[in-house]
């Protein structure tokens, strides 16, 4: 399970979505108090991007998934 979190003053929310390399939406959860949980074990290894949408704008991150 890989997890994010987000920080800040403000009580994030919004959605976040796990995409693999070609653009595909492999995953999407809602965030609850600024965290989401993503099951990741049925995904092959890699680099995934992480997008983060929410009140507080839009975040992208690199993920490697081993």
């Amino acid at each position: 399970v890989f997890r994010i979190e987000t920080t800040g003053t403000d009580q994030f929310t919004g959605n976040a979505e796990l995409l693999n390399a070609q653009g595909t939406v492999m995953a999407r959860r809602k965030l609850v108090n600024g965290k989401a949980d993503f099951p990741v074990g049925d995904l092959p290894k890699g680099l995934y991007l992480m997008r983060v949408q929410g009140n507080a704008g839009m975040s992208t991150q690199k993920v490697a998934i081993e």
